[in-house]
C-alpha cells in the first residue's frame, strides 16, 4: 500500500523530466548575441608624450575588434587640435560609424562624447543632463544599434531567421567638480532608464570610485560590470583607482564573459586614462 508521501515523491519524479525539457526547450528559443564593447576617455587624443595622435587610439579599436566604443572628451574642429573633426577621422581610421553628442562649445569649435559602432545605428538623441545646477553643461549621448547575424553566440541556421533585436547605447561623462552634482545626475539617468525596455549599456567616466555614492545609486538599476572586482583605470601609466565603467540594464538578460583594462603599450600612453573592455553575452527571446 503506497502512502501519501510515497505518492507524492513518485509524481514528483514523473514530473522532473517535463521541467528538464520545458527548461532545454526555453534555452533552444532564446538567441544570444556577443558583443564587445569599450569605454574610452581619449583626452582630445593627447597622449602622455604630448602628442595628438588619432591613428593609434583606432589602431587599439582595430586591434581588439570592438564592436561598439564610446568615447569621453572628443574635440571637433578645435583650435587645440587644429580645426580637426576628431569624430569624422575616427571613424575613418576605425571603419566604423560614428555618432557625436556635443557638450559644450570650446575654442571655436565643439566638445563633448562619440560612439563608434561596427553595428548599424538606427537613432541618436543627446539629452542634457547638466547644466542648469551652475555647472559645466554634461550630456548623455543615447544611440540605438541593430544587432547582426555576425553578433551571433554559436548561429544556427534557424537562429539567422526573422529581424534582429535592438539596444541603447548611453555615453556619458559625469561632472569631475562637485559630488552632488555626480549623484544628482546619476538619478537622472536611473529616471530615464526606467522609461525603455529594450536593453541598455551605459559606458563613460563617471568621475567617481565604485563605493561613491552617484555608483552605488546607479546600481540599484544597473549591473556594474566591475562590481565584484574594481579595475583601476586612472592614471595612466600606474592606475591606483577606477572611475571608467561599462553597466547593463536588464541585468538577467546579460552575461559578462571577460571585463579588462587594456595594458597594450598604446593603452599606457595614448591618453590620461586606460581602455576598459567587457566581452558580453545578450540573450533574448527568438522573436523579439
Amino acid at each position: 500500500m503506497i502512502n501519501f508521501k510515497q505518492a507524492l515523491c513518485l509524481a514528483l519524479l514523473m514530473l522532473l523530466p517535463l521541467a528538464v525539457f520545458a527548461n532545454r526547450a526555453s534555452q533552444r528559443y532564446q538567441r544570444k548575441y556577443r558583443l564587445r564593447v569599450m569605454t574610452y576617455n581619449i583626452r582630445h587624443s593627447r597622449g602622455l608624450d604630448e602628442c595628438h595622435d588619432l591613428r593609434r587610439i583606432a589602431r587599439l579599436i582595430r586591434r581588439y575588434r570592438v564592436d561598439v566604443v564610446a568615447l569621453q572628451e572628443v574635440d571637433v574642429e578645435t583650435r587645440r587640435v587644429g580645426g580637426l573633426d576628431q569624430v569624422k577621422r575616427l571613424s575613418h581610421l576605425s571603419g566604423m560609424k560614428a555618432v557625436f553628442g556635443q557638450t559644450i562649445s570650446f575654442q571655436g569649435g565643439k566638445f563633448g562624447n562619440a560612439v563608434l559602432s561596427r553595428l548599424p545605428i538606427v537613432r541618436h538623441t543627446n539629452p542634457q543632463i547638466t547644466g542648469s545646477e551652475g555647472a559645466e553643461e554634461r550630456n548623455v549621448l543615447q544611440v540605438t544599434v541593430r544587432l547582426t547575424k555576425q553578433q551571433l553566440y554559436r548561429p544556427r541556421k534557424k537562429a539567422n531567421k526573422g529581424p534582429h533585436p535592438s539596444l541603447s547605447i548611453w555615453a556619458t561623462h559625469l561632472d569631475y567638480g562637485s559630488k552632488k552634482i555626480r549623484l544628482v545626475s546619476a538619478q537622472k539617468i536611473n529616471k530615464w532608464v526606467q522609461t525603455l525596455s529594450m536593453p541598455v549599456v551605459l559606458m563613460g567616466d563617471l568621475n567617481a570610485t565604485p563605493r561613491s555614492a552617484p555608483i552605488q545609486e546607479l546600481q540599484k538599476l544597473w549591473r556594474n560590470t566591475t562590481q565584484k572586482r574594481p579595475l583601476r583605470t586612472i592614471p595612466t601609466r600606474y592606475p591606483k583607482r577606477q572611475i571608467d565603467y561599462v553597466m547593463l540594464r536588464q541585468a538577467s538578460s546579460w552575461s559578462i564573459r571577460r571585463v579588462h583594462v587594456l595594458r597594450h603599450r598604446i593603452a599606457r600612453i595614448a591618453s590620461d586614462h586606460r581602455p576598459l573592455l567587457a566581452d558580453l553575452v545578450l540573450r533574448v527571446p527568438k522573436n523579439p
